[in-house]
């Protein structure tokens, strides 16, 4: 954080002289607990609010990156980079992950053009490139670029977001897949004849809604069988790059406990016990990661990689002749069950996991207006 003071004037008479503040940066302490400070003395033009925040602004990022920042120079690029590592980089794993993917067809087309330059005809242009190249993405790199210059506007570097005036491109709506009831009871029929573990996987998708994530980082002391819940804390992450796996916070950095249906609680309960009897066979071989009790790992005790429960799930409905659908489309089938049931959107909000009601409103909506004219037809044959 940075704090200002306004300097004297050198020589009060001279009209010509610039007016000056002197930024002072907090950096923390050093080992032996004296104050690090980074001091700047700059010349402005005006000691207008704007002047001094711009100011402030330039040197923060310099003492960020250890270095001046040429503002008139400054590319496309340039900024990306800025904003990856003054910003995104504080941001959950899996946000920095598909920042960094989504922003860098934006770096390839517009990277060497200066930031004051940019102008709305290069975010059209932009825009019109990307939906020659993949039209169901493109809405979604567009908003990462806004995003990125917007914080380009909060650091007094650009003057306005020139992407906030371009409107998005229409795009066909993708139709929800999920199981009705009877799909649901088929499936179920055949979940005998599953392996162990991914028929509780596909079990607790089912019955819970959770994200394949969140069943993946599923820990032994996240489970309660005297009140049959489970607690939702956090979610497996696999960083591809170091190849480690680590447990981060859950989609909206919320912790949720849900109530499990009974008999669902006693085959868990069941599942695990055969999961302990298997790491003490394991012995010296037991691989699992220190810190992560995982329920649903490897037999060795190792995580699962991202797509392992998909990919079973998949070659498991074909192999029986099921409808395709996602392993992610057993989450919104767990709600479009709980809505033809009549159960509270509230109460499906807080299950799944949803920052707000209007995010879950908005994704079954189709579901709702269904459930709407269902409840209008009841009344009319009430009278």
């Amino acid at each position: 954080m940075a704090s200002y003071i306004v300097l004297d004037k050198k020589n009060p008479a001279d009209k010509s002289e610039l007016p000056r503040i002197k930024i002072t940066a907090e950096l923390g302490y050093d080992e032996r607990g004296k104050r690090i400070r980074r001091k700047k003395t700059v010349s402005l033009k005006s000691l207008s609010d704007r002047a001094i925040k711009k100011a402030i602004t330039e040197f923060e990022i310099a003492v960020a990156n250890s270095g001046p920042i040429d503002t008139n120079n400054m590319t496309y690029r340039d900024a990306v980079a800025l904003w990856l590592k003054n910003h995104v980089t504080h941001l959950t794993y899996h946000s920095q992950r598909a920042y960094k993917m989504n922003i860098q067809p934006a770096v390839e087309y517009l990277g060497d053009l200066k930031l004051k330059d940019l102008k709305k005809i290069h975010i059209v242009e932009f825009m019109n490139h990307l939906t020659k190249q993949d039209e169901k993405s493109t809405n979604y790199k567009m908003r990462v670029n806004r995003v990125m210059l917007q914080k380009m506007v909060e650091w007094d570097l650009l003057d306005e977001n020139v992407a906030d005036a371009v409107k998005k491109t229409k795009q066909k709506k993708q139709e929800m897949s999920f199981y009705d009831e009877n799909e649901v009871k088929q499936l179920l029929d055949l979940l005998p004849s599953a392996l162990p573990k991914h028929r509780m996987v596909i079990q607790m998708a089912l019955f819970s809604g959770m994200r394949i994530g969140e069943i993946s980082g599923l820990t032994m002391d996240n489970v309660n069988f005297n009140d049959n819940t489970i607690t939702i804390k956090h979610t497996l992450i696999h960083d591809k790059e170091n190849d480690t796996f680590f447990l981060g916070a859950t989609k909206n950095k919320k912790v949720r406990v849900i109530p499990m249906p009974e008999h669902f609680m006693a085959s868990l309960k069941n599942y695990i016990k055969e999961v302990k009897k298997d790491r003490m066979f394991q012995g010296p071989d037991w691989r699992g990661v220190e810190g992560m009790d995982l329920i649903f790992c490897r037999a060795d005790g190792y995580p699962h990689s991202d797509n392992a429960f998909s990919k079973y799930f998949l070659e498991f409905i074909e192999r029986h002749g099921l409808k395709r659908i996602r392993f992610h489309d057993l989450r919104h089938t767990h709600a479009s069950l709980l809505l033809s049931k009549g159960v509270n959107i509230k109460v499906i909000q807080e299950r799944l996991g949803h920052s707000s009601i209007t995010l879950t409103i908005d994704t079954y909506s189709h579901l709702t207006k269904e459930n709407e004219l269902e409840a209008v037809t009841k009344l009319s044959n009430m009278f």
